[in-house]
């Protein structure tokens, strides 16, 4: 069986540029997918009193809730193995990439809910932020580590 990094998404490094486009890319199309779903499933009325109200969707149709949570496990399956990788090329254990990331998403999920609204919301973009600033901000280790070679180093023909 060839040695595919394919088959094993969670191996090996990534380094900030190449982060940065799969990151774009992806949230690019989810936020296309998104809207365009919304439209199809006949969720915008939900969509449009949060955004005049600021009332969590989950108390107005409990379809967008699903939704959401599907738009969640969709971004876990999609964007987990390129930050685990990221998480890596710093040099970093990739359990701690996964426990940040799990925590964000459960963070984003507690804002629909009414009695945790503010405080959820604000929880969950301090996380993003600092977790985000050091994917995007510090450098991978130069060299070879544990999880791989450098993705940056350059091979001789």
């Amino acid at each position: 069986m060839p040695d595919s990094p394919k088959l094993r998404p969670f191996n090996g490094r990534l380094s900030r540029s190449a982060f940065f486009w799969r990151f774009i890319v992806f949230h690019a199309a989810e936020l296309f997918l998104t809207f365009f779903l919304v439209g199809k499933l006949g969720l915008a009325g939900s969509l449009q009193r949060l955004l005049d109200h600021g009332v969590p969707l989950s108390l107005f149709d409990h379809r967008f809730t699903m939704f959401f949570l599907t738009v969640n496990i969709f971004s876990l399956i999609v964007m987990l193995p390129v930050i685990v990788r990221r998480w890596q090329d710093i040099g970093w254990q990739s359990s701690t990439a996964v426990f940040y990331y799990l925590l964000s998403l459960f963070l984003q999920t507690l804002f629909l809910y009414k009695p945790i609204y503010q405080t959820g919301q604000l929880l969950y973009i301090i996380t993003q932020l600092a977790f985000y600033i050091v994917l995007f901000g510090k450098k991978g280790k130069p060299g070879s580590n544990k999880y791989g070679p450098d993705p940056l180093a350059r091979t001789s023909p």
